[in-house]
């Protein structure tokens, strides 16, 4: 299969498909319409900002229908992103305390490598390779977040694609 071709159901059959037997073809994403910025997504914000989860949850809930679980500290979100499953988690770079997330989110590739980390700060992080893959797979400005958060949708659907 192209790896340019996200699956997200199955194209009708008409009755000569059907009878000869054949399976139905996977639909791409543009075939299907949208992927209604896929709905479901578990998010898993480590953020010491109040401000910063009320904003980001209420967004992603009404505008997505994704579910956001909160950490305000990098030992909670640490323990939270261990214990539970994400689809995502947006991780501030400057935590509480001196916490760095570059370190936090050292540990949970330790353990999760699979799960999508995006850096989610104020400014620039620089990027870094942990265990021979980057260690953010993108990087979010929360100066805006109704921005940032179609941002994600845009890089979740690229890494979908790949």
């Amino acid at each position: 299969m192209d790896s340019n071709y996200l699956v997200v159901g199955s194209a009708p059959l008409n009755r000569h498909e059907r009878a000869e037997g054949i399976s139905p073809r996977p639909r791409s994403w543009s075939e299907n319409g949208s992927l209604d910025g896929f709905p479901g997504l578990r998010i898993l914000l480590i953020d010491d900002l109040e401000a910063v989860h009320l904003i980001t949850s209420n967004l992603c809930h009404k505008k997505f229908k994704w579910t956001v679980i909160s950490a305000r500290t990098a030992q909670e979100g640490k323990t939270l992103a261990l214990s539970e499953k994400y689809d995502v988690i947006l991780l501030d770079f400057n935590l509480d305390k001196g916490n760095k997330g570059n370190e936090v989110a050292r540990k949970i590739r330790d353990v999760k490598a699979e799960v999508l980390i995006f850096s989610y700060s104020n400014g620039s992080v620089e990027d870094e390779t942990y265990k021979e893959r980057k260690l953010w797979d993108g990087h979010l400005d929360k100066n805006h977040i109704p921005t940032a958060l179609k941002k994600l949708k845009e890089e979740l659907l690229l890494h979908t694609l790949h």
